[in-house]
């Protein structure tokens, strides 16, 4: 062969090759079109049949031109060995062929992958709308097991016809099976769990056993399409009790069929006694709120009325009309009947006898409460209560007792007048809340209306005893012992009092006060009254004391403890042992020696300067200061748990100017006392240096007195002590400019005026009581108010 037809052999083969690949092809289109039940695209089908047709044509072509060559005329002879015996006809009809092929291939294949797409995407849809039902099957389920509410699904096997006639469904609806429920409904089915009530009958349940009723339910069911919405479905119990549920129920209906039946139910009494409930709770907290507000804000004179009228609104709340609070008297067989509300009026007075009710109060004084349903129906038992209780025409009655610190003090009673009616456990609990809020209100009005009575009483007696004019300094000399310290204000009284209190115990004393204020004395005076007193009081003066020897001295040193110390000292600590140690200004030790005074005063033991050996001493401490030391512990000034030791016992002395006639006694005393170590002979202080003492302020409290007064005794020539100068004070308003206090015999009753008015009105026009203007002036509040009539004295407007 040569090689021209070798290439034409070659192109021949190529071309039975794409033709046999072409085929196919189109062959494994159709088979996976018809395994993915998938149409292929009518336009890639036509062009490949298109195609396939060209391809047979060009490989027939030669076969086509003898076909034709026969019989035909020269002309039609000549165009066909034009067109057929040309091979690049062929040729073209060859290519367009094959590319027809693969164009259709192409288009099938781009539709294909078009399905792909689509396909994969609707399958994604679908896994989301999967995942959505199960989400929402998920949150029906929760509502369906944890509803209050019975749901339910009947299944109907078969299927009901929903063409069928209506008495022929009510009839199969008696076979339908539960198919499914929850926790609620199986209960109601005597089940333990829904899976043990699982296939019961339609038709045996209770309500089924009504037929009219149940014929009744399931036909209004079928006529209204297969749902009910807020049904009351009414049937009777095999107890013979009317029942009702509202149901609300929905078919499965479908191509003409019903399949199931899912209903949700509830028993209507039931939701309506627990909206009942539920509004009479609301009810009860508004009463009790009520009750609280009213009682609390009401005023003592208005008290009593008040508490009738809550007495009226629990009635109101009970639907009671006759309520009664009585006291028990111990010992006693009769009651106090405190209140009573009662429209009709009060069948008791002041005084109940307990004998006619034996049985109720034996219950009532053991903490019980007595219910009575139905006074004519009580048993021979309570005879005499029940005669009593006629007498004053009740009807039903309850009872609770009142306690007090765990004892019955009396109790409260609620009676119906009117009809018998049966008390709820509910009210019993709820009058026992309501009796705590009256019996801790009247306790306290009780309480309130005695303590006034005492105080009054008390009043009237510091009046008789100030009307009588007892000097008090000669009773405290001669009962108490304390012979240095004179006074008799209020001020002082409650110290020498505190000071008798504390003196017999081992507690440690903080004496605070200001500055010459007496605080030795008072220490001294606990000391002497003590059991201590056989032993000397040793007292220390901190603020006299450098810093560096506050150590030494309170605890003493060994010999060579430092330079200088060439033998060993006892401290104070050592020398008060079995004894009482005063530290005066203890505020300014320092902070660093604190610590150790704080050990000494918890463990009683201590080590000298310098020294290794444990020293165990028994001492009673009594400080003073003149400073605020809480205002040092915040300062960090001084140590919080040393103020707390120490400020076991406080007495806080009174400044001389709040000691009112204390001044004149504390001036005569110091007349008499230095008078006769001066050797003067005087018989009295005039008019005008007393008002000066008086009205001066006195910041150097008695100290500075006791001066001013020996003083006055050395410059006095007569009988008649006089200042040798008169008072000086510095005044606040003005910077410190001085202020000299004078005014002579003809001013003093201006003088008098002026300081009652600003006394009354420090007091805030306060006469009476321990705080009162009275007090601070140290006179009888009835003297004190004939001065201020005679002064002219009025409070303003």
């Amino acid at each position: 062969m040569t090689p021209v037809q070798d290439v034409g052999v070659l192109v021949g083969i190529v071309d039975l090759a794409v033709v046999l690949l072409a085929i196919a092809l189109f062959a494994f289109a159709l088979l996976r079109g018809y395994l993915k039940t998938e149409r292929i695209p009518a336009r890639g089908m036509n062009l490949i049949v298109a195609g396939m047709v060209l391809l047979v044509v060009a490989h027939l072509s030669d076969s086509i031109f003898q076909l034709l060559q026969p019989g035909r005329s020269a002309a039609v002879e000549g165009v066909v060995a034009t067109w057929f015996s040309s091979g690049w006809v062929g040729w073209l009809v060859h290519r367009l062929g094959f590319v027809l092929i693969a164009v259709g291939l192409l288009t099938t294949a781009l539709h294909h992958q078009r399905i792909e797409v689509d396909f994969r995407e609707v399958e994604s849809r679908a896994e989301d709308a999967r995942q959505s039902v199960r989400a929402k099957e998920s949150r029906l389920r929760y509502m369906f097991a944890n509803t209050s509410d019975s749901v339910y699904c009947f299944r109907f096997d078969p299927p009901v016809d929903v063409d069928a006639p209506i008495d022929e469904q009510i009839a199969r609806s008696y076979d339908a099976t539960l198919e499914d429920c929850n926790t609620v409904f199986a209960r109601e089915l005597s089940a333990k769990t829904p899976a043990d009530a699982i296939g019961t009958r339609l038709g045996d349940l209770e309500s089924s056993g009504d037929t009219e009723a149940h014929e009744a339910y399931f036909g209004a069911f079928v006529r209204n399409g297969y749902r009910l919405e807020d049904y009351d479905f009414r049937f009777t119990d095999s107890l013979g009790i009317s029942r009702t549920l509202n149901v609300n129920l929905s078919g499965d209906v479908r191509n003409g069929r019903l399949y199931r039946m899912w209903a949700v139910e509830n028993y209507v009494r039931d939701l309506r006694e627990t909206k009942a409930a539920l509004a009479r709770r609301n009810e009860f907290h508004a009463l009790v709120a009520d009750l609280s507000s009213r009682l609390v804000k009401a005023p003592d004179d208005e008290a009593d009325d008040e508490v009738l009228r809550c007495m009226g609104l629990v009635c109101r709340y009970l639907n009671a009309q006759r309520s009664v609070i009585f006291w028990l008297k111990p010992q006693l067989e009769e009651a106090e009947v405190a209140y009573v509300y009662s429209p009709k009026g009060n069948p008791f007075g002041p005084v109940m006898s307990l004998k006619r009710y034996p049985g109720f109060v034996s219950r009532l004084r053991e903490g019980k409460a007595v219910q009575i349903d139905d006074v004519d129906a009580l048993s021979s038992q309570f005879g005499t209560d029940q005669r009593s209780m006629l007498d004053v025409g009740a009807k039903s009655a309850l009872a609770l007792p009142l306690t007090a610190g765990g004892d019955v003090v009396g109790g409260i009673t609620f009676a119906r007048t009117r009809e018998h009616q049966a008390w709820r456990e509910q009210d019993i609990a709820d009058i026992t809340v309501i009796a705590e809020i009256f019996v801790n209100f009247v306790m306290r009005l009780r309480s309130r209306r005695a303590l006034d009575d005492a105080l009054s009483s008390l009043q009237r007696a510091t009046q008789r005893l100030e009307a009588e004019n007892i000097y008090l300094r000669e009773e405290i000399e001669l009962t108490h012992g304390f012979d240095d310290f004179v006074g008799r204000s209020r001020g002082v009284m409650r110290c020498l009092q505190l000071v008798e209190q504390v003196a017999p115990t081992r507690a440690p004393v903080l004496i605070m006060g200001e500055t010459g204020t007496g605080k030795e004395l008072i220490a001294r005076a606990i000391h002497d009254i003590s059991d201590r007193k056989n032993r000397p009081l040793v007292k220390v003066n901190c603020a006299a004391l450098p810093a560096n020897l506050v150590e030494s001295e309170l605890f003493g040193y060994e010999k060579g403890a430092f330079t200088g110390a060439a033998s060993t000292k006892r401290g104070r600590f050592d020398l008060a042992d079995g004894s009482t140690l005063f530290l005066d200004e203890v505020a300014e030790i320092p902070l660093e020696l604190q610590a150790k005074l704080l050990r000494v005063l918890q463990e009683g033991e201590f080590e000298r300067l310098g020294g290794s050996e444990t020293i165990r001493v028994d001492v009673r401490l009594v400080a003073a200061t003149n400073r605020d030391l809480q205002m040092a512990v915040d300062q960090g000034a001084f140590r919080s748990d040393l103020y707390y030791r120490i400020n076991t016992f406080p007495i806080d002395l009174p400044p001389l100017r709040d000691r009112g006639d204390d001044i004149q006694l504390l001036a005569e005393h110091f007349v008499r006392m230095h008078g006769q170590r001066l050797g003067r002979h005087v018989s009295e202080i005039s008019a005008e240096m007393m008002h000066q003492l008086r009205v001066y302020r006195w910041p150097g409290n008695v100290r500075e007195l006791e001066g001013i007064v020996q003083r006055a005794l050395i410059s006095s020539k007569g009988e008649i002590v006089e200042l040798a100068e008169p008072l000086v004070e510095h005044s606040d308003e003005d910077e410190g400019a001085p202020r000299i206090i004078s005014s002579t015999i003809a001013d003093l009753k201006l003088v008098e005026r002026e300081h009652i008015l600003s006394v009354l009105e420090a007091t805030n026009w306060k006469i009476s009581g321990p705080s009162g203007a009275a007090a601070q002036l140290g006179l009888p509040p009835s003297t004190l108010r004939s001065k201020m009539k005679k002064l002219s004295i009025e409070r303003p407007h």
